[in-house]
């Protein structure tokens, strides 16, 4: 939880008189986590070093898009449906060749790429991932991007 969630005061609010801060991030490498804390203002700590080969990589053109998508087969997270439409005008790619995952899908079950929205994808780990981050809060992009655990791929 944090004070976003309407919580100011914990002891009146909740009931709970000790608070500990988790500023720890254990599940990312910290190339990722590094990444998050320079592009999104964030503060966590990491554990471990950075390695060269694990930092992030910026998509800076379609074209490059395209060619994440086809040749890595990231999980692609994007902020919503909308989203995931200009995802696949720009790359262009057919929206037939995703699995579109939102709050609404049961669970991944094609051979397909898996797209998820921000809000399906919160809580979920993957080995690679690709950002889709056109219209995502400074929150969401952090979320998103720390749903990849050894691989990023950021597009804007």
């Amino acid at each position: 939880l944090h004070e976003a969630c309407g919580v100011t005061d914990w002891k009146q609010d909740t009931g709970v008189e000790s608070v500990f801060d988790l500023d720890t991030n254990y599940r990312n490498v910290p190339a990722i986590v590094n990444f998050c804390n320079y592009q999104f203002k964030s503060h966590m700590k990491y554990v471990g070093e950075i390695q060269n080969q694990q930092k992030p990589l910026f998509i800076a053109r379609p074209s490059e898009l395209k060619r994440i998508i086809t040749l890595k087969h990231p999980h692609i997270i994007v902020k919503n449906r909308d989203a995931f439409e200009q995802l696949c005008l720009e790359a262009q790619i057919p929206a037939e060749e995703f699995e579109y995952l939102d709050l609404n899908a049961s669970k991944e079950t094609e051979e397909k790429n898996h797209c998820y929205s921000i809000f399906a994808a919160k809580g979920l780990e993957f080995s690679s991932v690709l950002v889709y981050a056109k219209n995502m809060t400074n929150n969401q992009k952090i979320v998103a991007s720390t749903r990849a655990m050894e691989n990023l791929y950021y597009y804007e």
